[in-house]
């Protein structure tokens, strides 16, 4: 079992084959318009958190330099940040991956970017700035005369590097401290620019915009500060209903899921375990989730590794009014209300109207909620009573304020599993404790 799924990778030879969120055009129509950019220019794939920004960054990268023939320098601003100098980091990475045409060329540009980085990122561009820090002029002309050498460098190193020039993507530029990305953001746009160099950077505009605002203040105009350094946006579309499916089928088999989510309950579990990435949820949270599921199924699985689809199915209906309905998850696993209250509140909480703007088909999430609704009740039936429950189910959930349409869906699978020898109504304490031990 894999805790932590596998990165995306995407390989020159067959830059496209991993690609299981249908982003093929977007990333074709990306690399196209950047392979006619002369630069210098900075370009932003812009998408939320989970949006699969990073494997249209490695697709694009790959794509490039197979179908181009561009060179490509990658750098992950989160786990290269090693020397928390931008400057230094970003030209580390680009000499250590470019071999440039000229023997030395590495060295200069390499000395180069050391040499500025002594001055701090915003003394490079805040004459101002070096002077509150008592820099001396003499240190202020020298590092004016090492920028302009830096950027001639630069360029030559593009020219080298082919017809096209060079690009460079900068990857999880979000999840760096909100110093350490502005300041990578300016090294991008004073000394970065240059002819033949195109910056592509993958961003989350919303979260950087905080970013900028903890830096310069609350009534900062984010927006503007951004559009100053970014010369175009593109905006990543939310991914297809179909495509979803896909990503998870990937996921279950990454992490070892596949074999218990299979079979009779397979349909059903993995339809529900989609729901988690919903609006507001995102594919990283359906990632979390899965990897969820995956520690608790394995604490359950019997001595001959096989796991209750019972338990799976009431695992994952816990999990999704977890994700969907926290307040109602809270007092249904505290004994506080009754699956039908949580299955009706549940219902109202369903965000069908935004998740079906967002790429979602509608009738399916109709369906999915109809079998989590069910699910919930189902582990709320004592089978002792399962007859006295199944006639008493519709005029408690009507009388609950549940959808009499819903009701009749929830009562036929009652009536379905009740004739199943093998149904019995999941444990709700026994397996929320299952999720919280595992949920942080």
């Amino acid at each position: 079992m894999l805790v932590r799924p596998r990165d995306f990778e995407a390989i020159p030879e067959d830059a496209l084959i991993k690609d299981t969120l249908g982003r093929e055009e977007h990333v074709k129509a990306v690399c196209r318009a950047i392979a006619e950019m002369e630069g210098p220019a900075v370009v932003a794939l812009d998408g939320g958190w989970g949006t699969g920004k990073t494997a249209v960054l490695a697709m694009c990268t790959a794509w490039l330099q197979s179908e181009f023939k561009i060179t490509v320098v990658g750098f992950n601003a989160w786990s290269q940040s090693h020397t928390q100098m931008p400057l230094v980091d970003l030209v580390s990475v680009l000499t250590a991956q470019h071999k440039p045409a000229a023997g030395t060329l590495k060295k200069r540009v390499a000395a180069v970017g050391w040499h500025l980085a002594k001055f701090g990122t915003r003394g490079l561009v805040d004459r101002d700035v070096i002077a509150e820090a008592t820099v001396s002029e003499d240190s202020w002309d020298n590092a004016e005369k090492e920028t302009a050498e830096f950027k001639n460098q630069l360029q030559d190193w593009a020219r080298a590097s082919g017809p096209r020039g060079l690009v460079v993507c900068v990857d999880e530029l979000d999840r760096c401290r909100p110093e350490y990305a502005l300041s990578l953001l300016e090294v991008i746009r004073h000394l970065f620019d240059v002819p033949g160099v195109v910056v592509l950077l993958a961003i989350n505009r919303s979260e950087l915009s905080h970013s900028v605002k903890a830096i310069f203040g609350g009534d900062f105009s984010a927006d503007r500060y951004l559009r100053r350094i970014v010369d175009r946006t593109v905006q990543l579309p939310v991914p297809q209903h179909l495509h979803r499916q896909e990503f998870l089928a990937h996921l279950l088999h990454d992490v070892g899921l596949a074999k218990h989510l299979s079979g009779p309950i397979g349909a059903g579990t993995q339809q529900m375990l989609l729901t988690v990435a919903s609006p507001p949820g995102s594919l990283r949270d359906l990632q979390q989730a899965v990897v969820l599921v995956a520690m608790a199924t394995a604490s359950m699985l019997d001595p001959s590794g096989r796991l209750d689809p019972v338990h799976a199915r009431s695992l994952i209906a816990l999990i999704v009014l977890r994700t969907q309905a926290p307040d109602t998850y809270e007092l249904l696993t505290g004994g506080k209300v009754g699956a039908i209250e949580a299955a009706v509140e549940l219902s109202r909480a369903w965000p069908s109207a935004p998740a079906a703007a967002q790429g979602f088909d509608a009738g399916q999430l109709d369906d999915t909620k109809r079998l989590v609704e069910a699910e919930l009740v189902m582990m709320g039936a004592v089978s002792a009573r399962r007859s006295r429950f199944l006639e008493d189910f519709m005029p408690t959930y009507t009388a609950a304020g549940g959808d009499e349409t819903i009701g009749t869906y929830v009562q036929a699978q009652l009536e379905r599993w009740s004739k199943d020898p093998l149904a019995r109504a999941g444990s709700i304490a026994m397996i929320a404790d299952r999720i919280e031990l595992f949920a942080q």
